[in-house]
């Protein structure tokens, strides 16, 4: 969704920054999965009438009517301000606070699980601000997403509000986000809020068939799988609800990366419960005729996105048989098939998930991918016109160098063109270095001796 419907959605309220808003906004329909036209619509819907077309990402009450309220976690004397209502969808009290905290750390977002409790007024920051409302809309209201499915707005305005409260309002933003078409999903037009550096996909859309947690295991490899189909998402989630298999990501045959189990859970992937626990698993889209061919787009994805995660999990450089694995290696399978070891994709695949590896450690390409303009560190491009280019220096800028080092050095060279370091004839062989700290030397001794004279006076 771009600025221009993302205004049109909210109702351009005056005053609002929608261009400042439009990416943590996008971000934050994925993270919800909010990825299909009704979800979308509803989400949009719900937070437009919460927010007042995003006019508010902050209280406008100092929060002391929180005080005391210990259903809200707040049972230190301070606390209903400090944790007063923030984000579009307004958190309240030490309790979400922890809350919140602890889902954006089980996703990767902040490095502690007690981040926001810790520094709760960076939740009227933009980004942490839009990604309440997708911590909600996912976590603590589950049924969000069938509710819209279902397309309807009374259940889904009770899950949010409690009751029916401003349900004239939202009815009438519901329908001018219909009106909108799919201008309002959050992938149209690109890849909003995808980002190698945070392993962020294109899409979320989580399946039923997980564990909740790793059992205390850590993620030791990325295991590559094919569908065995030209499926996407959508398709794979509904797929696995009713197979009690899963994976975590999904590369559909366009180079689309989608999320079906978060990366904190358990997902049901190959066949073989003590691997499932200490590995991220991805799908690649193929197809079952003319001997399963899978896409370059998707190839490319897939080899990508393992990079990706092998760098965030501190894996180190993609190694097949290390940080890369094939679900043949855990169950008694054929998948994935050419994209196994020796099969005819898997060097491709391997060549590219350790060239974009580097690529990413150097830091020589965009959150999405791109490479970033040549000469220039920032994200931006921006480049600095003062600093030569290359590595080379200037014939005129050697030269001056030369004349200081002969100053200071003394002009004599060995065969090799190194600095002899053996002084001036001039300064009885000496340095300007040692010269001047001799000088100086002396320059003490008569302030001293002058010293000493004023004194005898």
């Amino acid at each position: 969704m771009d600025t221009a419907t993302l205004a049109k959605a909210m109702g351009n309220v005056p005053g609002v920054d929608y261009a400042a808003y439009t990416e943590p906004f996008n971000n934050a329909m994925t993270q919800a999965g909010a990825t299909t036209f009704l979800r979308a619509a509803h989400f949009i819907a719900q937070m437009g009438h919460e927010s007042g077309g995003l006019r508010w990402l902050e209280e406008i009450h100092d929060g002391s009517n929180y005080e005391g309220r210990k259903d809200l976690g707040n049972t230190q004397p301070g606390w209903g301000k400090r944790y007063k209502g923030r984000g579009i969808v307004q958190l309240s009290g030490a309790y979400n606070y922890r809350r919140f905290s602890q889902w954006a750390h089980s996703k990767g977002l902040v490095d502690s699980p007690t981040f926001f409790f810790d520094n709760p007024s960076q939740v009227a920051i933009p980004r942490w601000a839009f990604l309440v409302a997708a911590w909600y809309w996912s976590s603590e209201r589950p049924n969000l997403n069938a509710q819209a499915d279902a397309d309807n707005l009374d259940a889904v305005t009770r899950s949010i509000n409690g009751g029916t409260n401003g349900l004239a309002d939202r009815r009438q933003r519901l329908a001018r986000a219909k009106q909108l078409g799919d201008a309002i999903l959050p992938t149209k037009g690109g890849t909003v809020g995808f980002n190698y550096y945070t392993v962020e996909p294109h899409a979320t859309q989580l399946t039923k068939s997980y564990n909740t947690g790793r059992s205390g295991s850590k993620i030791q490899y990325v295991t590559r799988h094919h569908m065995a189909g030209n499926l996407n998402l959508a398709s794979c989630v509904n797929l696995w609800n009713g197979s009690g298999t899963s994976a975590h990501y999904t590369v559909n045959s366009t180079g689309g990366v989608g999320q079906a189990v978060y990366d904190s859970n358990t997902a049901w992937s190959n066949g073989n419960w003590n691997s499932n626990l200490v590995s991220v698993s991805i799908e690649h889209a193929n197809t079952s005729t003319n001997g399963y061919p899978i896409s370059d787009a998707t190839i490319i994805a897939g080899a990508r996105w393992a990079a990706a995660l092998c760098l965030y999990y501190k894996l180190g450089r993609p190694v097949f048989g290390k940080n890369i694995r094939d679900h043949k290696e855990f169950n008694s399978t054929a998948c994935p098939m050419h994209l196994a070891n020796g099969g005819k994709y898997h060097q491709k695949w391997m060549n590219e998930a350790q060239s974009f590896y580097d690529k990413l450690v150097s830091k020589s390409v965009k959150p999405d991918g791109t490479p970033k303009a040549a000469g220039g560190g920032s994200q931006s491009g921006a480049t600095n016109t003062k600093t030569p280019k290359g590595d080379a220096l200037s014939a005129q800028a050697e030269k001056r160098i030369e004349l200081i080092l002969d100053q200071l050095a003394g002009p004599e060279k060995d065969k090799a063109g190194n600095y002899k370091f053996t002084g001036w004839p001039q300064l009885g062989d000496k340095t300007i270095v040692d010269n001047a700290v001799e000088q100086n030397k002396r320059i003490a001794d008569l302030e001293k001796t002058v010293a000493a004279l004023k004194g005898d006076k």
